[in-house]
């Protein structure tokens, strides 16, 4: 029974790490790029714009009562946002298309171009409601994955001090306005040295072999990916792509490591504790590129997130080391006592001509 519930806890950790993938085909993420939103012009009531993501996501608020329209690349209407809230798209528009990833990769048919935004009455498909909406607006970020020649970290980006999204707001044309910067570069040393630090501090104070330990350590290091995970959740609209797995691998990690650390003494308990240590590793490798890009697309202090990333991966370590080398996991046979009463009798055999032979055991 208890090897079953095992492969249970294991399977359903493994079954959450393998489908650790975005839940979008191209969700905001860690860049070297941060775009904002300086003014608008002119000021009026009823709308909200901001940039999530670091520079991925321009996301557009509008309070019931008031209509909106944003204008696609080529001046005419793209997004419609009607007084009750509900979010259009105009199908003749190539910013219906072209929006749909971060570098611009889907291509608008042949029939929808500039002339038919411009001029073509708009075909409207319905995309959303609540008056927000989000969305890969190539007028805000750098189009390359590659850097642009000769750009500056640490400054503004060329051609982009003043970038401008115009909209119509309640029939008052508005225009957006923003600057996109380039952020210095970050070094990962300092947060991989951490994650050894922690990784090797538990393993000390476990003595190397202590499975109490092991589970605090991943719980400890669980609940704060969580609270991390909560946030970065959180800090993306839907339609943005924010991972569920952000909350859902710590969550799994906390359950299997507080069973573990309450069980510890036993097999089962080693078994909860390696599954956390599954779901953890898991979140933390899913998000390393937080420790090698400057902007993070999340609401929490930087510095914060990539503490509970490197904090995770060190106590995911560490609680392996500990749960193997406890030998909770060993399989112990029973002892096999004899005595000679019960001693195996030596065989033996008589040919037909000759004398006995006795047999090896």
């Amino acid at each position: 029974m208890r090897s079953r519930l095992a492969r249970v806890v294991l399977g359903a950790c493994a079954l959450v790490v393998l489908t650790a993938a975005p839940a979008s085909a191209d969700p905001a993420k860690p860049g070297d790029y941060r775009s904002t939103v300086t003014r608008t012009e002119p000021t009026v009531p009823g709308i909200t714009v901001k940039v999530v993501g670091g520079d991925g996501f321009l996301d557009l608020t509008v309070q019931s009562g008031h209509d909106v329209t944003v204008l696609g690349y080529a001046g005419g209407p793209w997004l419609h946002i009607r007084p009750d809230g509900t979010v259009e798209e105009n199908q003749l528009s190539p910013a219906t298309f072209l929006n749909n990833s971060r570098f611009a990769l889907t291509q608008a048919p042949a029939n929808v171009n500039e002339d038919s935004e411009k001029n073509q009455t708009p075909v409207y498909k319905t995309v959303g409601s609540g008056g927000t909406f989000a969305w890969h607006d190539h007028r805000i970020h750098w189009m390359s994955p590659q850097p642009e020649q000769g750009a500056v970290r640490g400054a503004i980006l060329p051609g982009f001090d003043d970038w401008k999204v115009p909209m119509i707001v309640d029939g008052t044309t508005v225009t957006v306005h923003g600057q996109l910067f380039y952020a210095n570069t970050v070094s990962p040393i300092p947060w991989f040295a951490l994650a050894i630090l922690v990784a090797a501090a538990a393993v000390f104070i476990g003595r190397g072999k202590s499975t109490f330990v092991a589970g605090l350590a991943v719980l400890l290091a669980s609940v704060g990916a969580l609270e991390v995970g909560i946030v970065a959740y959180r800090s993306i609209p839907s339609v943005a792509g924010p991972n569920p797995l952000e909350i859902a691998l710590p969550a799994v990690a906390t359950l299997a490591a507080l069973a573990g650390a309450l069980l510890h003494r036993k097999s089962l308990g080693v078994v909860c504790i390696l599954g956390a240590v599954a779901a953890l590793a898991g979140w933390a490798f899913m998000r390393i590129a937080v420790l090698l890009h400057p902007i993070l697309p999340t609401d929490s202090p930087f510095a914060l997130d990539r503490a509970a990333t490197a904090v995770a991966l060190g106590c995911s370590v560490a609680a392996a080391v500990l749960a193997v080398r406890s030998g909770a996991l060993v399989l112990r046979l029973p002892d096999l006592d004899f005595d000679d009463d019960d001693a195996p009798k030596k065989k033996s055999a008589k040919p037909k001509n000759g004398p006995a032979l006795t047999l090896p055991d």
